[in-house]
Order: structure tokens, then C-alpha cells, then sequence
């Protein structure tokens, strides 16, 4: 059988007897978000801040930077963000994340591409997912900005193990920006400087919502010779929310 046909084939038999759903609400018949569930997932709109990438009030005027990004620099360059981090996105990632529902997975990655500038995607060198530390992967079996690097992204190079989390840090839900940069305060570590030295990096998370893990992580990419880093997220978490 030629390879056109058996694909066909296999696709006919996948939504013979796995039918696609509505990963949002169920509802069979539908591979992509149905038109009740789309409103359900928000694209981050403008106005937002060009570097940092969170949302402003509708009608706050063109795109600026925010109160964040005046008083402080970042360490990478731009932070972009596929959805905002409400209506039914919280739930999805929830189950994606911790209780390893991978049905998501083409959603999400499609989603994540789709956000991601074109310049980005032509000048990128290495893509990086944020690493967990050896005692959370083990716990968890996978990491998910792996998992979203990998199907998102999967013509350009990858690395999954040039930047390692060196020790566990406490969870950060809860915590103030400034309570997360002294937890995350040289929490990573770059294994092999040449991977990333004078190259533009690409740095993959599934929710941006202070910045500063992808900041930490960043720095650390900048301090072992990366010349630019931008930063992709599923999800931004807007301070009114």
C-alpha cells in the first residue's frame, strides 16, 4: 500500500474508533475546539507589553511596556504567550500537567506555533524547554514543556538537557515576583556552554506568570554566551485575573 493510502487508512480507522472530541467540552465529532468552546480560549490580546507580553485593559491605548518591564530589564529578549490564563485554559493545563491527559497535547502545540512570531521561527538556533529538577521529573514521569517544545517545534533543534535545574525549588503559586526571583536565584545551571554560545535560543514553558523562572533561566543562557533568548508560553497570567 502506497504511503498516502495507508495513512488515509489509518485516519479512517483513528476516527472510526477513536473518534476526535472537543477537548474542552467533550463533544465528539470535533478535532479542534468546537465554536461554543472557542470564546473558552483566549488569545492574549492587545494592548500588551511588547517585551514581557502581558495584557492591558481593552482601550488602554497601543501596545506598551509595562510597569515590570520600565522599572526592571529582563533578561531575555521578548516573552510571548499563546492564551490568556482563564476561562477554560486553567483547566486544561491543569490536566495536561498533573494528571497526564495528552489529548491536549495537538491543541496546545498548534496553539504555541501558531503565537510564535515568523522572524522567531527563522532565526532561532536551539529550542530549550525550562527543566525540572531530577526529584520532579522522576515524580511527575515527564516534563511538559518537553512534551510542548517537541510537538510545537519539531523540524527545529532541540535540546533538552543544555540547561538543568540544579536544585528543587519550593512551588511558586502564591508566591510575589520578588519572593520568586529569591527562590529561583541561581536555580539553574548550563551543562554545555558551547551548545548555546553566540546562538539565538528559544525557551519553552507551558504558564508565564511573573516572569521569573524564564528570567532565571534566561540569565543563565545569557551568562554561558547566548546571544538572544525569546520565551514561548501557552499561557500569560494577566495581574487582574
Amino acid at each position: 500500500m502506497e504511503p498516502g493510502l495507508a495513512r488515509s487508512a489509518l485516519a479512517f480507522l483513528l476516527d472510526t474508533f477513536l473518534p476526535p472530541c472537543c477537548p474542552v467540552c467533550g463533544r465528539i465529532g470535533v478535532k479542534t475546539p468546537c465554536a461554543a468552546c472557542r470564546p473558552q480560549l483566549p488569545a492574549v490580546p492587545s494592548p500588551r507589553c511588547p517585551i514581557c507580553g502581558l495584557p492591558f485593559a481593552p482601550g488602554s491605548g497601543p501596545d506598551h511596556r509595562c510597569e515590570d518591564c520600565l522599572r526592571q530589564r529582563f533578561s531575555f529578549d521578548q516573552a510571548v504567550s499563546a492564551l490568556c490564563y482563564r476561562g477554560a485554559v486553567p483547566a486544561l493545563v491543569h490536566r495536561f500537567k498533573y494528571r497526564r491527559d495528552f489529548t491536549v497535547l495537538p491543541l496546545f502545540a498548534s496553539l504555541l506555533r501558531k503565537a510564535a512570531p515568523r522572524h522567531w521561527q527563522e532565526e532561532v538556533d536551539l529550542v530549550v524547554p525550562v527543566p525540572l529538577h531530577p526529584l520532579r521529573l522522576r515524580e511527575r514521569s515527564y516534563n511538559q514543556a518537553l512534551l510542548l517544545a517537541q510537538r510545537a517545534f519539531p523540524r527545529l533543534p532541540l535540546d533538552p538537557f543544555v540547561l538543568r535545574r540544579r536544585r528543587p525549588t519550593p512551588p511558586q503559586v502564591g508566591s510575589s515576583a520578588l519572593e520568586r526571583r529569591r527562590a529561583l536565584r541561581r536555580a539553574f545551571a548550563v551543562k554545555r556552554p558551547e551548545r548555546v554560545r553566540s546562538k539565538t535560543v528559544l525557551l519553552v514553558d507551558d504558564v508565564l506568570t511573573t516572569g521569573s523562572t524564564v528570567d532565571e533561566c534566561a540569565r543563565t543562557l545569557r551568562q554561558a554566551g547566548a546571544e538572544r533568548v525569546f520565551v514561548l508560553t501557552l499561557a500569560r497570567v494577566a495581574a487582574r485575573d
